[in-house]
């Protein structure tokens, strides 16, 4: 049933139900309903990708005499690509179908991993590009000033952009498994559709990149599961504007969970008991 036909929600109740406080809320609402599970989730990520990164790098494996070991480096770097990637996939799966299925879990898993790994060494490759380039022309003494600034803008764009575009890529993959490029096709789409929106994630996401950073506990407790999990709610959103649902799932069941989902309230959550 699309939203033009449904009797029991008007455009205007399904974009509030999209809009940013009810893409929070939802977040809130699912991480809450989760929260052990993904805590727990979340430490067994940084043990797995911070712990062998601590201890290389204590023994003297990553940095010494004043240099980096790059084999060592880029084998940490695919490590944890790897372990972020099964990570990722599990929490789609708490998020979205309320729960974590070892059944659901392996079906499609290698390609699903392939797919994955592609999607990230063709952004960061791109990242890295566009990096490059804009140190490059930033730094080009023989282009006039005006050149100069207007290259380096229009590359500082596309890499504001591009790192955007992460936002959707596993997610888009775990939702609906399109075809490899269709991935980014799509990501392009909602990201130009939704630039001045993902900015502002973009820069939350680095405060607290930073902070966590500042406060290693944070990586331990919420880390990579906090992030992907605010991207999940993003793409699942942001789907919901074009009609498009979760696995196909019946629309006005989902409906119904968003509706209940957004009348939850303070009370829920520090007052547990009052709703049983």
């Amino acid at each position: 049933m699309s939203l033009e036909n449904s009797p029991e929600i008007s455009l205007e109740e399904a974009q509030r139900l999209s809009s940013f406080p009810a893409i929070v809320k939802s977040w809130f609402c699912r991480y809450y309903d989760h929260l052990l599970a993904l805590v727990l989730m979340n430490s067994l990520w940084a043990l797995l990708c911070l712990g062998p990164t601590f201890v290389l790098f204590h023994f003297g494996f990553l940095f010494k005499a004043g240099q980096w070991n790059a084999g060592a480096v880029a084998g940490l770097g695919f490590w944890g690509i790897n372990i972020s990637i099964l990570t990722a996939r599990v929490v789609f799966q708490v998020l979205n179908e309320g729960g974590f299925s070892w059944e659901v879990f392996k079906e499609g898993l290698g390609q699903a991993w392939l797919k994955a790994l592609g999607l990230f060494l063709i952004w960061a490759g791109v990242i890295g590009w566009s990096g490059y380039n804009l140190y490059f022309y930033s730094h080009w003494n023989p282009l006039a000033g005006s050149w100069k600034w207007f290259l380096s803008g229009l590359i500082l764009w596309f890499f504001v952009f591009w790192l955007s575009c992460f936002f959707y890529l596993w997610p888009i993959l775990f939702f609906q498994n399109p075809p490899f490029f269709r991935i980014f096709y799509k990501s392009f789409l909602l990201v130009f559709e939704n630039q001045f929106f993902l900015f502002l994630y973009l820069i939350s996401f680095l405060a607290l990149f930073f902070l966590f950073s500042l406060i290693p506990v944070g990586w331990l407790l919420f880390g990579f599961v906090f992030f992907f999990s605010i991207q999940c709610m993003l793409l699942e959103k942001h789907f919901f504007r074009y009609k498009i649902i979760y696995k196909n799932k019946d629309y006005l069941f989902f409906l119904t969970f968003l509706m209940e989902e957004n009348k939850r309230d303070w009370k829920y959550f520090l007052r547990p008991w009052e709703n049983k």
